[in-house]
């Protein structure tokens, strides 16, 4: 399942180091996997369910809605405060088995560790704030991707179409429709309404991707 606009997925993983005196460092990594930005870097000591929860209703404030979120079913998240967020703010959740089902953000947490963990020994937990906001402004906005044309998180954001992603009809897959890239329509498994297909093709991708549902439906299965 690959997004093709902001706020369609969010990945979520947790990352680790610690202090020089030895104490643990938590941090909870957020990133939209289509503009590949870093959405959050949370860090504390520890991070429990109603502390994901918390993060997600401030990037929820900040981003506007959005339509799944990836992550592992660690204790952390299938606790039922984020069960709950997920069920209260429309999301849906994809759980994963292994890492490889969840690329981008483990790709974004190797840079990371790469760039800055491993060359800094943290004091306190309030240095290792700082200067890890500071790492994620900077990748935000300085760190073009080939992906888009060698532009940066920030970039691709602003200069994308905004209309709100509606969480219970996202899929991916064939399409029902003339596979020369003419608009159709066509019914979604376990869709009551029928839904506007808006096609998309690339040299790379033979499957047309976007759907704009007009009427809400329960969600759909999903295909990986």
């Amino acid at each position: 399942m690959s997004p093709i606009r902001p706020n369609v997925i969010w990945a979520m993983d947790f990352q680790f180091d610690t202090t020089a005196d030895g104490r643990t460092l938590k941090m909870l990594n957020v990133i939209d996997e289509f503009t590949r930005e870093a959405l959050a870097i949370e860090l504390d000591h520890t991070i429990d369910a109603d502390g994901v929860a918390a993060v997600m209703d401030n990037l929820a404030l900040q981003y506007g809605p959005l339509a799944y979120v990836r992550f592992d079913n660690g204790p952390e998240f299938v606790a039922r405060a984020v069960n709950d967020w997920c069920r209260f703010n429309s999301a849906a959740s994809l759980f994963i088995a292994s890492p490889w089902q969840n690329t981008w953000i483990e790709s974004f947490n190797g840079r990371l560790r790469d760039e800055l963990l491993n060359g800094w020994r943290f004091d306190s937990l309030l240095e290792a704030r700082v200067l890890i906001e500071d790492w994620r402004r900077d990748y935000n906005t300085n760190r073009p991707h080939s992906a888009h044309g060698e532009l940066t998180p920030n970039r691709v954001r602003s200069t994308v179409d905004h209309d709100p992603p509606t969480p219970s009809c996202i899929a991916t897959g064939p399409l029902t429709g003339s596979p020369s890239g003419r608009a159709g329509t066509s019914r979604l498994t376990g869709c009551s309404g029928s839904v506007m297909i808006r096609l998309m093709h690339s040299s790379r991708c033979t499957q047309f991707q976007e759907i704009v549902v007009k009427q809400r439906c329960p969600l759909a299965p999903l295909t990986t």
